[in-house]
């Protein structure tokens, strides 16, 4: 698993500003570092949204109790993008009705299976990224972001290619990431 303080640092060797994220971990820094600082981890959390709502989806799994014919979407684990499936005890697809707060189903226990959005990360976390995307493709992407936030449109184009070349090689046999919730009642 890839940890997010590596992909920025390695993105900020690429665009030349290691130093500036050097004194900013370690409290030298003027507002200029942490300024940079803040815009590559925002870069950071950007590209790796753009993977998994473009690209290869974080699915998630999470066994439910429905007591009142409706689950509220908050209710869930983690933020859905959108729901794949609904499944019974015994694996059986079932039917369910879906509202934009919650959806409809008879009461029971069940395992539902969801899309996510991955949650915001600081660079002591480690990276929701599906395992074939490296630690190289995913610095492209976040210094492709990073030039685009500050207007470095030149260095934008160069380094979006590098990555949307690289991201597309390292995801042609892609696999969504499975991840189990626990069991809520």
């Amino acid at each position: 698993m890839l940890a997010v303080e590596d992909v920025v640092f390695l993105a900020a060797d690429l665009l030349g500003v290691r130093e500036c994220i050097n004194r900013a971990m370690t409290g030298g820094a003027d507002q200029s570092d942490q300024a940079i600082y803040e815009a590559l981890v925002r870069a950071y959390n950007m590209m790796e949204n753009e993977i998994a709502t473009e690209y290869a989806p974080i699915v998630y799994e999470q066994t439910i109790s429905c007591v009142h014919g409706k689950y509220e979407y908050e209710s869930l684990h983690r933020n859905p993008a959108y729901i794949i499936a609904v499944y019974d005890n015994l694996g059986a697809e079932v039917e369910l009705k879906l509202y934009p707060t919650y959806f409809e189903l008879r009461n029971g226990n069940y395992t539902v299976r969801y899309a996510t959005f991955p949650t915001v990360k600081g660079v002591g976390d480690d990276s929701e990224l599906p395992s074939a995307v490296s630690e190289r493709v995913a610095a492209y992407g976040v210094a492709a972001e990073y030039c685009v936030q500050n207007g470095l449109y030149t260095e934008h184009a160069v380094w979006d290619k590098k990555y949307k070349t690289a991201l597309t090689a390292a995801l042609k046999t892609r696999g969504s990431k499975v991840m189990k919730g626990r069991s809520w009642s």
